[in-house]
């Protein structure tokens, strides 16, 4: 009865992983709603521990190298999460308020020119209800330019005001719409606030509390057997693939 009961358990966890393994194939090919992906990481966490894990699929799509454990991925929007923890440090502190108008913390009005009545504040960065929009580019190189360029007329990225959402329903606070730029606000805003450089806090406050060791804010310093390529659907309608570029954030 035991040898019974023995083998009806492995047939089922095989059965169990057989099923898991057509699953994240699936998930790897792509479905309706998802791209198609070159490789996962996975890791089981109980109690609080990371115990088992694996890897599946490729580090570098053409190159054969299996994606591997140690492989250091970029974490892309992710890290609005982590960065939302660093703004709340500072909320915890008295620091920043959630429902303060943030132009006085930047050091200048932001607002939106069709709602210049109405304050922006980093409860609606956080929930992306600010009626910031990222316009045509959300991003300034360093030495370029500041956060300010986005949103003074003139300026070099002002962007004809497409930053700012326009219409009835539109203004911070009513409307949800998923903006990269908020977050960017939210780094300066952690910044002003802590009176300290955005990456230095982040490591002080949040990813060393949290053992995050192998999370830093640029790649220089990791090895680049260690890397995996940033994939994306091409126009032709195939997956390339690319080296990341040095500002990229990553995570293992």
């Amino acid at each position: 009865m035991r040898v019974r009961s023995g083998l009806l358990a492995l047939a089922l966890c095989i059965a169990a992983n057989v099923q898991a393994d057509e699953r994240l194939a699936a998930l790897l090919a792509g479905t309706e709603v998802t791209p198609p992906l070159s490789g996962l990481q996975v890791s089981l966490v109980e109690a609080g521990a990371a115990g088992e894990g694996f890897s599946y699929g490729f580090a570098q799509l053409g190159s054969g190298h299996a994606l591997r454990r140690d492989h250091k991925i970029r974490v892309a929007s992710i890290s609005k999460l982590v960065v939302a923890i660093g703004a709340m440090r500072l909320v915890e502190r008295g620091a920043l308020d959630l429902d303060g108008d943030v132009g006085d913390v930047l050091g200048y009005a932001l607002r939106n020119p069709a709602f210049s009545d109405r304050p922006i504040t980093l409860r609606q960065l956080l929930s992306h209800t600010s009626s910031l929009r990222d316009g045509s580019a959300y991003f300034i190189g360093a030495g370029e330019g500041g956060m300010r360029d986005f949103f003074v007329p003139g300026a070099p990225y002002w962007d004809g005001g497409r930053h700012f959402a326009a219409g009835e329903g539109r203004g911070p606070g009513d409307f949800f719409t998923y903006a990269n730029l908020n977050f960017g606000v939210i780094g300066a805003l952690i910044e002003r606030a802590a009176d300290e450089r955005f990456d230095l806090y982040m490591q002080r406050h949040v990813l060393g509390p949290f053992s995050m060791m192998s999370t830093p804010s640029g790649v220089t310093s990791t090895c680049s057997s260690e890397l995996v390529g940033r994939f994306f659907p091409m126009k032709s309608g195939r997956i390339g693939n690319s080296r990341w570029p040095l500002s990229m954030s990553t995570a293992s």
